[in-house]
């Protein structure tokens, strides 16, 4: 029954993500106020810094700084990512045991939240701590079902993935078109910069074993690499779990194995 009740309220957000979509993104923050008053109570040993022009916005977490955007870039998507970190105990090259797993790139499905990130964003921070602790199966399943009550409002929006171990994949193009172009979007990501997320950070499901969860993944800013359509940047911020094990004690046979995480995906053109 408590299941059932989630999967309700998941589907009464994610309906009303797609119905008040279309909105204007262009004077939303790289770090939303909400979260950067958040950070600002908390003690990062460096001052949290920003300033009323969201292109200067600069975030300080634990003394280290995402670039903004470039100012002439325009916010036009945010999308929740619900999926998982990959990582490996044994050694691809020569098939030794590892001491400290590997990270071998992520899974996501991307669901569409632009509207939170423009009206709610207090509603929109607080889903990675919550979805992290359920299952993505049922994420997106209450996903499911919202596009199939009221078509057609489109939720699932695209998937995350990795080409290879440098490129990272944001693959919108049966959902998005891009009119410049006329082909489906798709972003090529390069990692440019990553740091820490935020101590308060959800640190996501426990580990098969009992364990608690090791903590969030980093934030990361994203160019693009030949073959994007219709994006310039991208950020991932607001990241809950992902993170492995600091050791392979407990996958003493070399195992890859999943780490659920959920992050928000913050695109620009």
């Amino acid at each position: 029954m408590r299941l059932l009740k989630f999967v309700f309220v998941l589907v009464c957000t994610f309906t009303f993500a797609a119905a008040t979509s279309a909105v204007s993104l262009q004077a939303t923050e790289l770090i939303p106020r909400e979260w950067r008053q958040v950070l600002e109570k908390r003690n990062f040993h460096e001052s949290t810094t920003h300033s009323n022009s969201s292109n200067d916005t600069k975030v300080s977490v634990r003394g280290k700084n995402l670039t903004p955007p470039d100012k002439e870039l325009k916010l036009i998507r945010v999308a929740l990512g619900v999926g998982v970190q990959n990582y490996t105990c044994t050694n691809a090259t020569t098939l030794e045991l590892l001491e400290v797993p590997a990270p071998i790139g992520a899974t996501a499905t991307l669901y569409d939240v632009s509207c939170f990130a423009e009206n709610h964003p207090d509603l929109l921070h607080a889903l990675p701590d919550a979805l992290v602790q359920v299952s993505e199966n049922v994420v997106y399943a209450a996903a499911t079902i919202a596009q199939y009550l009221f078509r057609p409002l489109t939720v699932i929006i695209g998937d995350h993935y990795f080409r290879d171990a440098c490129t990272q994949m944001f693959d919108f193009s049966k959902t998005t078109i891009d009119r410049e172009s006329g082909k489906g979007k798709i972003f090529f990501g390069k990692l440019e910069e990553k740091v820490p997320a935020p101590q308060l950070a959800s640190k996501g499901q426990k580990e098969p074993t009992g364990m608690e969860a090791n903590g969030a993944v980093d934030w990361l800013r994203l160019s693009t690499k030949e073959g994007t359509v219709g994006y310039k940047a991208a950020y991932r911020i607001v990241t809950a779990g992902g993170k492995p094990p600091a050791n392979c004690t407990s996958y003493p046979d070399g195992e890859i194995f999943e780490v659920p995480y959920v992050a928000e995906y913050w695109f620009y053109k």
